[in-house]
């Protein structure tokens, strides 16, 4: 039985645990009659955690 693609051999996943990992984007929303703190809010947790723990992204 063929593999499925997302699986990997041992050998390629080793090849890509090299390989840097590639960052994430989020968009924020925005929309007609909004406030500040419905954008700057969610901004200023996620820019607080890639502080705390640069790691996750």
């Amino acid at each position: 039985m063929p593999n499925h693609p997302d699986e990997q051999s041992h050998s390629s996943a080793s090849t890509d645990a090299r390989q840097p990992e590639r960052g994430r984007h989020i968009g924020i929303l925005l929309f007609d009659d909004m406030e500040e703190l419905d954008a700057v809010g969610p901004w200023e947790v996620l820019s607080a955690w890639t502080h705390f723990h640069p790691l996750d992204g």
